[in-house]
This record gives structure tokens, C-alpha cells and sequence, in this order.
């Protein structure tokens, strides 16, 4: 990334915070131009020294000023340096007060951008599509949004606080020491970019270890939330002492690389620090062939030689904070992405709202396929009506899961139109229409909070009355009950303290809590023993009741009283009517079920 792609980019992540910027750098550069009175004022200070001894150079304007309202005796004399050094403590406490006011509005504008930040790169993460979130690890976009808003957050430290006020006092001074003397400036302009291309020339070397680098951390950070992910699976296998040598080799490879890039830097700060010296020395050795040529005072040798170092030291302060804000690059880039990334999945324009929602589906001619994959879905035409059940089956990866993403508009359809209640669903107010959606998933995703927390998800002003109602529907009432803490039980990362059954009859009545219009199931009993699945069923029949059910059955059984059944085989829908009807018609589904009857009879 260069300089210009780098404050670029930055300046786009931070713009929502323009008039906390603005504030910073108006007191920043106000603390910059009050900057210039130290070194002037140490110039007037020895200039009244030269008056006092009597020095033939032609007194400067402002000792000028003094001897004509103080007098040019030696009362006249200790009378100007004492109102000087008077207006040097006063301009001194004016600068603090400066740099105060300076500190705080950077302040102020770094907690913002810390707070606010985050929240906007989860909010963009939530709103990226499927496709997205199934590529992309999640220990890697957890490393991006910790990663990368702290590199923000360090970005504005270092700049606000360091460099730019830094870089501000730079061209302020150089333009003082070229009203004073030109050949001193010039020394200065000439070996500053030296000083720059030496650290530019390491930071071309360090960039491709800066990348891999952060890539190896992202990766560190995936493998290392995999496996306590997974710690169950690790456990069984017994392979902690794997993981743990997979975990060091690459924070080794880390350490490895970090250790070339810093080693590269500190040369360049070496080699800086020589240049640096140098510099000063040109700038001394001016100043007394001025002395000597009797055109520089005293007070302007001291005031030059201050200059100098504060222009050489500031050079060398901004270099270094450079390369400290560029080590921030990667992970800053890298949120930025995410932040420039167009969400699929919008809210459109002109919204219609369905209130109430009736829930009747129609697929007209409906297509869909993954990126980098084959057709999904293949003209799929197809009808629930409104507060039916319809059942949908068909061999692993035919496309079943798929078209109850198309339901909840998790994707949209490549061709064709999904209408709901006569709508295309790309037209609805897309939060409000997933509000009527209640969905119970295969793998059921509980947070690790009180069950009455994760029953009430999708309705968190419910009432613990309401909750019960609700628990009691998905046949989960009676088993809560039996906990120690009832409601109030904890129930683990991922709901790891109870057995899948009851996370999925926690699921089901998180599901109801929402009264949605329509409900899905996703192969909701699947991997459930014979006692759970029964309850589940128990409770399938109470709550489908005047609602639109949609269930993806893997166990037949769970599908027996839907109004409709559809067969789904590669993508097609080739197959669809009741469960009499299919079973006479003696095609796919029939053969699904004898297979289905032929494994029980085996694991029986």
C-alpha cells in the first residue's frame, strides 16, 4: 500500500468523524505556530547579550523595540530581558493551555472512533452474505475486527498525538530559518529526503513480511478458535499435543518473521541517526562561518542552531512514527475490505409490508446456484398455499436446505421469482418479513446465556409468562423445570450443558416466542434419539396449526400429515403430493422410504 493508498484509506474509515479531525488539527496547528516563539525568543535574549557587550553587528528589530521603550544602558538592558523572559513564562502557559485543549479534542475524536468503529465493522459482517460467511473462517473475521479497529485506533494514536502535530511544526520552522538565513534551510531541505528514502527503502523491503505476516496471525487465530471450537472432537482423538505444535509453529513463524522486519528497521534507524548528526553538524558549522563573516548574531546562532534541531529531530520523529503507523497498514487494509465489501441482501427501495402476512409461497421458474459451484436449483415451480404444511425431501445435497434459504431470503434467486402472498419477496421490507419467519434449524445455535435468554432471541421484551407459554408448546416446560435454575440455567456455549434434544425444543420455542407466520424445520429431528423425536413430532403437530410449515425431513416419519410433499432429486423438483399419493405412485419417494425402512430394520 503507499503513502497515498494508506491516508487514503484511512481517511475513509475515519470520515464519519470529519469535525472531531477538524478540531484536532485546528489546535494542533495553533500548537505549531506558538511553537515558533521559543526559538525567537532565545534569539532576542543573546541579541540584548550582544547589545550589552557592545557588539558592532546592527541590532536586530525587536532589540530595536526594547532599547527604545526600556534605554540602551545597562538598567535598560536587565529592564528588556527581564519583560522578555516575563513574555516568555506567559507564552509558556498560553502553548500548555494549547497543548492541553490539543490533546483532548485528539482524545476525544481516538475514543470515538474506538467505540464507534467496531460496532460498524460487525454491522457490516452481519449484513455480508452467505457465501461470504461460509468462506471466510470466523476466527479470521474475529482477528479482523479486533486486528484491524485496533490498528485504527493506534493509527489515530500515534498520528494525532505524534506525527502530525510533529509534521505540522515542520514547514512552520523551515520557513523561519529561511527568513533568517537561506543557506542553512537549504542545508536542511537537502538532507531531510535523505533521511525519508532511507526508512522508504526498508519499508519496500518489509512489505511482503508484513503481509504474511498478518496472515499468519489470522491464521494462528482460526486454527487456535477451531480447536477450542471443536475441543470435544481434539479430546476424543487425543490430539492436544497436535494442535498445541500446530499453534507454536506458527506463532514461530510469526516470531521469525517479525524478527527480519525489525532487524531491517533498526539499520534504517541507525543510518538515520548518523544522517541526523551529519545534518547538525552542517547547520553549526554555517552558523559560525556566519559569526565569523559578521552577518549572524549570537542570538540568531542560537535561534538556527534550535531551529536545526528541531526541524532535524521532527524529520526523525515522523519517519519513525511512519513506520510505526505503517506496521498498522495490514490489518487497517484489511478491515477496510471488509467495509467496501456491497452487501447482497438489501433492504429495497419503496419496501412493501405484508401486515398481516398470510404466508402462502409460490416459486415460479425459480433457479439458484452457489458461487464456483454447479446449478443448485433448476426451475423449480412449485406452490404452499397459507397455512399449510408442505413437506420437502430428497437425497443430501439435493437442494433442500437451499430453498429454505430462498424462504428466508438468506440468498436470492439467480432466475425466477419467490412470491410471497403474492409479492415478490425482493419487494418486502426484508427485517420486518423475516420477523414472521420462525425457523429451527438441524444443528441448533444456542448463546451462552440463560435458557430464558435464548428463548427469548427474536422477542427480548417478552414476558416470563409468555416465555413458560411458549416452552410448554415445544414440550420444553417439563424439563426446564427439572433444572436447578429452572429458566435461569446457564446453558453452555453453544447450549453444551444439555443434550441436542432440548436444544432443539429450546429452539422450537424460540421459534414460537415470535408467533411467526411462517415456521421452518430443517431436518429438525435428524439426530435425535427416538424419545426426543416423538416430543418434537408432539409438539410439531400443536404449533403448525393455522401457520405455514415448511419441514426438511431426513425421518420421513416427521412429514406423514403434510398437506403436500415435494421430492426434490439434483436440484429439480420431480415428485410432489400427498403421502398417500406419493407412496402409490411408486417413484422416488416410494424408494426413499423403503431405503429409509431397509436402514431402521438393519440398526434395529
Amino acid at each position: 500500500m503507499t503513502f497515498f493508498q494508506f491516508w487514503r484509506t484511512y481517511v475513509q474509515l475515519v470520515w464519519p468523524f470529519k469535525w472531531h479531525i477538524a478540531w484536532a488539527l485546528f489546535w494542533i496547528v495553533l500548537a505549531a505556530v506558538v511553537d515558533l516563539v521559543y526559538p525567537y525568543m532565545l534569539k532576542v535574549i543573546f541579541d540584548l547579550v550582544d547589545a550589552w557587550v557592545g557588539s558592532n553587528l546592527e541590532p536586530s528589530w525587536s532589540t530595536q523595540v526594547l532599547t527604545n521603550t526600556y534605554g540602551s544602558d545597562r538598567n535598560g538592558l536587565i529592564y528588556s530581558a527581564v519583560a522578555v523572559l516575563g513574555l516568555f513564562f506567559i507564552l509558556r502557559i498560553i502553548q500548555a493551555v494549547i497543548e492541553y485543549f490539543s490533546k483532548l479534542a485528539s482524545l476525544r475524536f481516538e475514543l470515538e472512533a474506538e467505540r464507534t468503529l467496531p460496532v460498524q465493522v460487525l454491522e457490516k459482517l452481519l449484513s455480508l452474505s452467505y457465501a461470504f460467511h461460509t468462506n471466510e473462517h470466523s476466527g479470521k473475521k474475529i482477528e479482523k475486527i479486533k486486528k484491524g479497529t485496533e490498528a485504527v485506533g493506534q493509527v489515530t494514536y500515534i498520528s494525532f498525538f505524534h506525527m502530525i502535530p510533529t509534521a505540522v511544526r515542520i514547514p512552520v520552522f523551515l520557513g523561519m530559518a529561511f527568513y533568517f538565513d537561506w543557506r542553512i534551510a537549504l542545508a536542511l531541505v537537502v538532507f531531510m529526503p535523505i533521511m525519508i528514502l532511507q526508512e522508504r527503502y526498508a519499508i519496500h523491503l518489509t512489505a511482503s513480511n508484513r503481509r504474511e505476516r498478518h496472515d499468519e496471525y489470522e491464521n494462528a487465530n482460526s486454527q487456535a478458535f477451531e480447536a477450542l471450537s471443536h475441543i470435544f472432537t481434539v479430546w476424543a482423538f487425543g490430539q492436544e499435543g497436535r494442535e498445541r505444535d500446530r499453534y507454536e509453529q506458527r506463532l514461530s513463524r510469526i516470531q521469525n518473521l517479525s524478527w527480519d522486519e525489525q532487524r531491517v528497521h533498526h539499520i534504517a534507524r541507525v543510518s538515520r541517526t548518523v544522517m541526523m548528526a551529519v545534518t547538525t553538524s552542517v547547520v553549526i558549522g554555517l552558523c559560525l562561518y556566519g559569526i565569523d563573516q559578521g552577518r549572524t548574531s549570537s542570538g540568531t546562532l542560537i535561534m538556527l542552531v534550535n531551529l536545526s534541531n528541531m526541524i532535524v529531530g521532527s524529520t526523525g520523529t515522523v519517519v519513525s512514527h511512519w513506520n510505526l503507523i505503517l506496521q498498522q497498514s495490514e490489518p487497517m487494509e484489511r478491515v477496510f475490505k471488509v467495509m467496501q465489501r456491497e452487501a447482497q441482501i438489501t433492504q429495497p427501495e419503496h419496501a412493501v409490508t405484508l401486515d398481516p402476512l398470510r404466508g402462502s409461497l409460490t416459486f415460479e421458474n425459480v433457479s439458484f446456484s452457489y458461487p464456483d459451484r454447479k446449478k443448485t436449483l433448476s426451475a423449480i415451480n412449485m406452490a404452499i398455499p397459507a397455512g399449510t404444511t408442505a413437506g420437502i425431501v430428497g437425497e443430501s445435497g439435493c437442494g433442500k436446505s437451499t430453498l429454505l434459504m430462498l424462504i428466508m431470503r438468506l440468498v436470492d434467486v439467480d432466475s425466477g421469482t419467490l412470491m410471497v402472498d403474492g409479492c415478490d419477496i425482493r419487494r418486502l421490507d426484508l427485517q420486518g418479513y423475516r420477523h414472521q419467519i420462525g425457523f429451527v434449524p438441524q444443528s441448533v445455535e444456542l448463546f451462552a446465556t440463560t435458557i430464558a435468554k435464548n428463548i427469548a432471541y427474536g422477542r427480548p421484551d417478552a414476558s416470563k409468562e409468555e416465555l413458560i407459554e411458549a416452552a410448554k408448546q415445544a414440550n420444553a416446560h417439563e424439563f426446564i423445570s427439572k433444572l436447578a435454575d429452572g429458566y435461569d440455567t446457564v446453558v453452555g456455549e453453544r447450549g453444551a450443558k444439555l443434550s441436542g434434544g432440548q436444544r432443539q425444543r429450546i429452539s422450537i420455542a424460540r421459534a414460537l416466542l415470535i408467533d411467526p407466520r411462517i415456521l421452518i424445520f430443517d431436518e429438525a429431528t435428524s439426530d435425535l434419539d427416538a424419545y426426543s423425536e416423538a416430543k418434537i413430532q408432539e409438539a410439531l403437530a400443536k404449533i403448525s396449526l393455522g401457520r405455514t410449515t415448511v419441514i426438511v425431513a431426513q425421518r420421513l416419519s416427521t412429514i406423514r400429515d403434510a398437506d403436500q410433499i415435494f421430492y426434490i432429486d439434483e436440484g429439480q423438483l420431480v415428485e410432489e403430493g400427498t403421502w398417500k399419493s406419493l407412496m402409490a405412485l411408486n417413484g422416488k419417494f416410494r424408494e426413499l422410504y423403503d431405503k429409509g425402512q431397509v436402514e431402521q430394520a438393519n440398526d434395529n
